[in-house]
């Protein structure tokens, strides 16, 4: 079995929920300090910048996404670390991939106004190796985002390619 997990590239994940959380306060004093604007604004903005802090440690800090490729059964796991609690997030059979695109500025994965359910499955906010991994499962168009090496995305292309040769013959 091999496994690719992305390293976290910069502090953007630990940078932004304070900023959020210095907004948030900020909102939270000017609400008691000014009468002029209703408090319901000032409310407002201070649980829109707590939440979004709380979001981004969550999905960012404290999570981790681990690829494996499980030669035994064929398919490509994506495995989510939160702590302690490890979940498989995703379960993908080689033969449903349809196609793997690097993620570039103006690539896009919707071909012909194609709608497709995502999943981002990225350790960085913004990662700096994105790619597309485009899926068929029962007639449903599935885009997963996935940040990986190139030598880990060819290792998964190789082997897909050798599955899709021994189904055809």
């Amino acid at each position: 079995m091999n496994s690719y997990s992305p390293p976290k590239k910069n502090k953007l994940h630990i940078y932004l929920p304070v900023i959020f959380i210095c907004l948030s306060f900020t909102f939270l004093v000017f609400a008691r300090l000014d009468q002029k604007i209703p408090d319901a604004v000032f409310n407002f903005f201070t649980i829109l910048f707590a939440a979004l802090a709380i979001q981004i440690v969550t999905r960012y800090s404290l999570t981790k996404f681990v690829y494996e490729i499980d030669t035994q059964r064929d398919v490509f796991k994506v495995v989510k670390i939160t702590g302690k609690k490890i979940t498989l997030a995703g379960e993908i059979d080689f033969g449903d991939i349809v196609s793997i695109i690097k993620k570039e500025k103006n690539v896009s994965p919707y071909e012909n106004n194609k709608r497709f359910k995502n999943h981002n499955f990225c350790n960085n906010i913004f990662p700096e190796n994105p790619y597309y991994m485009i899926l068929s499962v029962a007639d449903e168009d599935i885009c997963v985002t996935i940040e990986a090496n190139q030598s880990f995305i060819e290792l998964i292309e190789n082997y897909r390619n050798t599955i899709i040769k021994g189904e055809n013959l």
